[in-house]
């Protein structure tokens, strides 16, 4: 009898069953970001994992990937880039089955709100360190799969475009250039890089920078020129023609942060003409140093930052506010946190999805319940409901002895303008240091006169006034340029446009729910509201940043595990290289746009509320009461200066 290719019966094999599994990256605050689900059923109930689930009859590989990453955390199919991984078998790695997951791992970019679906109860972004660290714990075989997808990452983008696909369509070089350096957990030299990126032929400027003539005049209009902005010159993933390889990371003599010294294949740099020398580390440097020198330029293209010497990369040599001397260095003060929270209360101050160590497989986490309801909720948008909030009512108690005296608070950076290493031991010492326009009284005074102007206008309905003194505050702030345009542009406008925005964040009877109605919140436009306004602060880069820095140690010394949604403060960068990123580890606060108004009138308002709070307490309250609120804003704002790097 013939036999039968076809005869055989599937029951004489053991069963297994197929499934996919997939790890989504995103980038946000420089921290490459992992997709996880908190899984709603057995096995490993409650713990972290990557979204996915079983492989349907009807459908291949690719479309469970899809359809799994859909249903579990809501994204839709074409919004990212897909690529399958590997496959992993080993027989232990489910306790229900022998099964097999083919794994996957994606970009994408512009990563909408992510919900829980199907057998996820919720959907976090949590940073791939945190798992590196082993502080977060996954279910299954999953730190694997995220560790291989990671370098699987870190290898494609040597030889692809795909570093693209963390952009938007169109990009600076600088963007890429943080795409790689995040991705790739290393510093990269920006005249290198940029040349590797030229030479690739795989991207293409799409809008280039004016050229200018050549000398110091030329040197002056560079500065003020926007960056050239790129795209793909082929298909996203193309492969490159110069590959951007990675090299073993050394060490950073300075900040003891990984760096790469090149990328490999750099053609050779031509040298830096300049009068300045090279200075130990150490060693801050002298006022008059020609910093112009070391900006001349290869072939029309400024000197990155980063390929100056140490002696000279930190030094800050434009003005962006009130008091921006300069920095050179920033010293990691490591000040005592404040009280630990109980342990019974620390769930009550997480505002959101968590990204700490899970719970033990097996297990459902005992503050599930919790997180996902304070996902939940709104974050409240009135006074005493904002104040009322568990997570800002123990910020508060938590700052007031920092702001009495209480408990000390140490901070140390280097300035410029006068070369000298600038720190204080509490939040008074840090106001008493003030220094701008001849010291706090006479700022004050000169503020007092320019809030008279401003409110006189306002009273007299006297548009050409209010236009005057609102360019004179600007003036005084350092932040003129664009913002006189606009007010010059606005004309007669100006005095009801302002006017209506400064009732809708009049801090008493502030509505943060009706804040679209502001359509001018920057550096500058802060500073005019907060001298129409009684009880409301000036919110600029420097303070956003102070306050997300006080939020962030409140954090680490209560051992949260994320930044609670009413505290997340936004900071806004510098012009120089100081650090202003409140950020580390889990602890993420978004930056300050003046293309997102209501967001910067938010923080504005929340700030005011809060600092409105504690202005009384300590010597603070010893102080008239029109300079209570100005002098804890005024120590804000000199901490602000420089941030310690994480770590």
């Amino acid at each position: 009898m013939p036999h039968d290719p076809f005869d055989y019966r599937p029951a004489d094999y053991p069963p297994f069953a197929v499934t996919v599994d997939v790890a989504v990256f995103t980038i946000r605050h420089d921290a490459l970001l992992v997709l996880l689900i908190e899984r709603g059923g057995e096995p490993f109930l409650g713990a972290r994992a990557l979204p996915g689930g079983f492989v349907r009859l009807d459908e291949d590989l690719d479309q469970a990937a899809a359809r799994e990453l859909a249903e579990e955390t809501g994204l839709s199919q074409g919004a990212w880039h897909l690529e399958q991984l590997a496959a992993y078998g080993d027989p232990r790695r489910d306790p229900r089955m022998r099964v097999v997951t083919v794994a996957y791992w994606a970009i994408c970019a512009e990563l909408p709100a992510v919900r829980g679906g199907g057998d996820a109860t919720t959907a976090v972004l949590t940073p791939v360190e945190e798992i590196d660290r082993g502080r977060v714990r996954l279910a299954f075989d999953h730190e694997r799969i995220v560790a291989d997808a990671v370098e699987r990452a870190r290898s494609r983008l040597e030889h692809t475009t795909l570093a693209a696909q963390f952009c938007p369509p169109e990009f600076t070089i600088g963007e890429l250039r943080r795409v790689y350096e995040t991705v790739w957990n290393t510093r990269l030299d920006a005249g290198n890089f940029l040349r590797n990126v030229r030479g690739s032929r795989a991207f293409r400027e799409v809008t280039a920078s004016r050229a200018f003539g050549e000398g110091a005049e030329a040197r002056r209009v560079r500065r003020g020129r926007p960056a050239s902005r790129w795209t793909v010159a082929e298909r996203p993933g193309a492969a490159l023609t110069w590959p951007l390889a990675r090299r073993p990371p050394g060490r950073d003599r300075r900040a003891g942060t990984p760096v790469a010294a090149d990328v490999a294949a750099s053609p050779p740099r031509r040298a830096v003409r300049g009068r300045l020398r090279e200075r130990p580390a150490e060693s801050p440097p002298g006022p008059a140093q020609d910093i112009d020198d070391f900006r001349e330029t290869f072939g029309g293209g400024i000197v990155a930052a980063e390929s100056l010497p140490a002696s000279v990369r930190d030094v800050e040599t434009r003005a962006d506010g009130p008091n921006d001397e300069g920095t050179w260095a920033v010293a990691d003060a490591a000040p005592a946190y404040g009280a630990r929270a109980p342990a019974a209360d620390r769930t009550a101050t997480t505002d959101r999805p968590v990204a700490d160590a899970a719970p033990p497989y097996g297990s459902r986490a005992p503050t599930g319940a919790e997180r996902r309801s304070a996902v939940a909720g709104r974050v409240p948008a009135t006074r005493d409901d904002y104040l009322d909030e568990p997570a800002v009512t123990r910020f508060v108690e938590w700052l007031r002895p920092l702001v009495s005296g209480d408990e000390p608070f140490r901070h140390e950076y280097w300035m410029l303008k006068p070369v000298r290493r600038w720190s204080c031991d509490s939040l008074w010492d840090a106001f008493d240091q003030y220094a701008w326009h001849g010291g706090f009284e006479a700022n004050q005074d000169q503020l007092d006169g320019l809030a008279a102007r401003l409110r006189r206008a306002v009273e007299r309905r006297d548009a050409d006034g209010f236009v005057k003194a609102a360019i004179d505050v600007l003036k005084w702030g350092g932040v003129t340029a664009n913002n006189a345009k606009a007010l010059h542009a606005l004309g007669s406008r100006a005095l009801p446009t302002f006017v209506d925005a400064s009732d809708l964040l009049a801090p008493t009877g502030a509505d943060t729910s009706t804040l679209d109605g502001v359509r001018y919140m920057n550096s500058g436009w802060t500073k005019v509201y907060s001298l129409m306004l009684d009880g409301f602060p000036i919110y600029d880069g420097r303070v956003g940043a102070a306050l997300g820095y006080l939020v962030r140690r409140h954090c680490e010394g209560d051992r949260l595990e994320a930044v609670p949604e009413p505290l997340r403060f936004r900071w806004q960068p510098g012009q120089g290289r100081h650090n202003r990123n409140p950020s580390a580890g889990p602890f993420l606060f978004p930056r300050l746009s003046a293309a997102q108004p209501r967001q910067w009138a938010e923080c504005n308002v929340r700030a005011a509320w809060i600092l409105g709070e504690l202005c009384d307490e300590g010597r603070f309250g010893e102080l008239p009461p029109s300079r209570r609120l100005r002098a804890l804003e005024a120590a804000l704002f000199m901490i602000g200066y420089e941030l310690p790097l994480p770590g």
